[in-house]
């Protein structure tokens, strides 16, 4: 009933301070670029919005030039616009739309008084363009359920489509929107058939390009497709995320609302002592306290409903966002407390006068029906002023012009800025108790906290104990490592690096890492290495870019910076490298010349004591099939060598389980390719894989250790190996797989051994 009371009053009195208020603005800023990404100044940019009257208002800006960029210190903001100075008050919750010469005009929702917005870049067409978009990189995705798509690249920002159909293109399928990477979808594709199909892209100055193969058509069929599915894919691009949300709002009360910047709390006061909890009435929110609007809350305030007050600095400027505490004893000696928080600009806003800002509240039915009971407020611990509640209600009895000043009946304010001296009495008093049953009381409570300190002690030391013998497995296990893992590399590192030069062409390096039996070689130009080509890459070059391995060069071939490590390092620091960089091999530095490399295959033989010479607790160790991956690709083994090339590169992967009817019955990795690339560089769409396949499968326990199956692997020199369960195919793990699963092993045990922390148990 107090609360309509009070609203009810604020109605009445508010209407006036609120058509006066301004509307606060909206700031937001956004970028301009041309189709080629770069950023475009001293471009005009025109910001339209609705105001609160229903007027239309608009305002230009132009982007900053390079200049003006570096003038601010940040040569990032070239081609950025900004609406950040308080033009644009717009109605909440409107639209504000921008627009300019470029190609598409965002619009945005307003927020008064919010933080800044940012908007989507404006995309400025290029006036001379005339060449074709350049499509790159065709190629066929498959998805769950058997959704083909298509993927392609194009240089530039453009519109694609896709024409599809069996025997010749009868569909058109167009893509998502502007985008350089662009993935279609095909709808109603049916299974086992095979379609053909030509890519489409069109730019901002509609330029069209298209690829159709050389009139040839692209094709894929849908029975590999689908059968493929299940070993992943390259996926599609991430959704946008974002969401726009307001500051915390702290409002009248304990603070504790939240959501967007207006929304203001209502809190609920707690008291505390004694042995209570007091839930004191809730804080009632105010208008604001102009002098006329005093004179007519009159009543309300001598009935001693509430009080309120404002927080100002030195200055007498408003304090927001303050937390204000009112602290009591009652007749019984309890202490009592309510909290609340001043308010900020933008809730002084909400509610529709922002001369708000600043003011606090408080509910005082809770203490007001007691009389000579003193209320001491206090913000950041510093006191403000003290109430004391009498048959004529709240009076102020100390306060200070320079602290926030509350606001009792008229008569009483000057009356508060009189006093400076600071003394708080309580005229209660607490309710005499006999000494004997006092004492009876802290004698037991003695009693009881020795018994509680003895248990606590007791249990303490049994699961310290209990603690330190399962623990003994791991604190072992730490040992070893300093044996193992910190020697150094140049202990375990190949000496001969096999390199060659940039010059020679793509089946001579292949008849070489044939030969040698390695997975990589270094390049190098006049004798300087500049970097390393894998095996993976030199397998995607030859299918992908259609190289001739007896006419290219290894220059026109992809390949990676090196990566190096010192020759003091130690294993360890080998170890989490090659797990963090995602490389197989190091080279090894001294002196500003390379000495030798530690591979892959040379950190796992090193480690091979652990589970064999070093015991360790299995109980916290993964099994193979914790590690292993359950989506294995499989492809017929009637398919071409270079069919299967190119399905291995769509998805990624080194290897492929060749099938007969359904069933494994043989493998085909990079290396398989690369040594039929040394001797049959032509031919490679006429190798079925059943010719070049190894068979019959060496298949891994699922429920070896990851260090038993690193033995395992270095024993019979492989680096990866099926999961075969009653000649089904399970799963696969590769050398990367363990050697990846050992390093977080060993680096969660060194952590627990060091700091306690748990070492994470295998799953089941």
């Amino acid at each position: 009933m107090k609360l309509a009371l009070v609203l009810v009053v604020a109605v009445v009195l508010l209407p006036l301070a609120i058509a006066q208020q301004p509307a606060l603005p909206t700031s937001l800023t956004g970028e301009v670029r041309d189709t080629s990404q770069t950023p475009v100044p001293n471009f005009a940019v025109t910001a339209t919005w609705t105001t609160t009257g229903g007027s239309t208002q608009s305002r230009t800006v132009a982007t900053l030039t390079a200049e003006q960029a570096a003038g601010f210190g940040t040569p990032e903001l070239e081609g950025h616009y900004f609406f950040t100075e308080g033009f644009v008050q717009a109605a909440s919750n409107t639209d504000i739309t921008i627009t300019s010469s470029a190609i598409n005009s965002p619009s945005i929702t307003s927020d008064p008084g919010g933080s800044l917005i940012t908007v989507e870049n404006l995309i400025l067409p290029d006036p001379n363009d005339a060449s074709q978009p350049e499509i790159s990189n065709v190629f066929i995705d498959a998805e769950e359920g058997g959704l083909v798509v298509v993927a392609f690249t194009t240089n530039e920002l453009a519109y694609g489509s896709v024409n599809f159909g069996e025997g010749a293109p009868s569909q058109s399928k167009q893509g998502s929107g502007l985008v350089q990477s662009h993935r279609i979808a095909l709808p109603e594709v049916e299974p086992f058939k095979t379609y053909v199909y030509s890519v489409h892209a069109t730019d901002i100055g509609g330029n069209v390009a298209t690829d159709d193969n050389n009139g040839q058509y692209y094709t894929f069929q849908t029975g590999l497709l689908s059968s493929a599915s299940s070993g992943g894919g390259t996926g599609s691009g991430g959704a946008t995320e974002g969401s726009a949300s307001g500051g915390s709002g702290t409002g009248i009360g304990d603070g504790s609302g939240s959501g967007s910047d207006s929304g203001i709390g209502e809190g609920l006061g707690e008291g505390t002592g004694g042995n209570e909890i007091s839930n004191d009435p809730p804080l009632v929110p105010l208008e604001a306290p102009t002098d006329e609007e005093i004179a007519e809350l009159q009543k309300l305030l001598e009935s001693d409903d509430f009080f309120y007050g404002q927080l100002v600095d030195t200055d007498g400027n408003p304090v927001p966002n303050a937390e204000v505490v009112a602290e009591w004893v009652d007749a019984l000696g309890f202490v009592h407390q309510a909290t609340t928080t001043t308010l900020t600009r933008s809730q002084a806003e909400a509610l529709g006068n922002t001369s708000l800002e600043g003011y606090y509240v408080f509910n005082s039915s809770a203490f007001a029906d007691q009389q000579n009971i003193t209320t001491t407020l206090s913000s950041d611990e510093e006191e403000i002023a003290q109430i004391e509640s009498t048959e004529e209600g709240l009076e102020v009895i100390e306060g200070e012009e320079s602290q926030p000043l509350l606001v009792p009946p008229s008569e009483k304010r000057n009356a508060a800025a009189t006093i400076t001296e600071r003394t708080l009495t309580f005229t209660d008093t607490l309710p005499q108790i006999p000494i004997g049953i006092i004492a009876s009381i802290l004698i037991s409570l003695l009693l009881l906290g020795i018994v509680i300190a003895w248990l606590y002690l007791t249990i303490h030391s049994f699961k310290h104990y209990t603690e330190k013998r399962k623990d003994a497995p791991q604190r072992e296990f730490a040992k070893s490592i300093d044996t193992v893992l910190l020697q150094p590399v140049t202990a375990h590192m190949t000496k001969n690096i096999i390199s060659v030069d940039k010059n020679q062409t793509m089946q001579s390096v292949a008849h070489l890492m044939t030969e040698k039996n390695v997975s990589s070689v270094v390049v190098s130009s006049e004798e300087v290495a500049i970097g390393i080509l894998t095996e993976y890459d030199f397998s995607n070059d030859v299918v992908l870019k259609n190289m001739d391995p007896a006419k290219h060069t290894i220059a026109e071939a992809t390949v990676h910076e090196l990566v190096q490590i010192p020759h003091t390092a130690t294993l360890l620091d080998a170890h989490k490298l090659m797990v963090q960089k995602d490389f197989r091999k190091l080279l090894v530095e001294k002196k500003g010349e390379f000495i030798g490399f530690l591979s892959q295959t040379d950190l796992s033989r090193a480690m091979t004591p652990f589970g064999t010479q070093i015991m360790i607790d299995s109980k916290t160790l993964p099994l193979i099939k914790d590690i292993m991956t359950k989506k294995v690709l499989t492809i017929d083994k009637n398919y071409s060598l270079y069919d299967i090339r190119k399905v291995m590169f769509q998805h990624e992967i080194s290897c492929v389980i060749l099938t007969s009817k359904g069933k494994p019955e043989g493998i085909i990795t990079n290396k398989d390719y690369i040594a039929e690339i040394a001797i049959n560089p032509h031919n490679l769409s006429k190798v079925r894989g059943l010719t070049i396949m190894k068979s019959p499968i060496l298949s891994m326990d699922q429920t070896l250790t990851i260090f038993d199956a690193n033995a395992l692997l270095i024993e019979k020199n492989f680096r990866r190996l099926p999961i075969l369960v009653n000649n089904e195919l399970r799963g696969i793990v590769t050398q990367t797989d363990v050697v990846r699963a050992m390093y977080m092993y060993i680096e969660q045990t060194l952590r627990h051994v060091k700091t306690g922390a748990k070492v994470k148990v295998k799953e089941a």
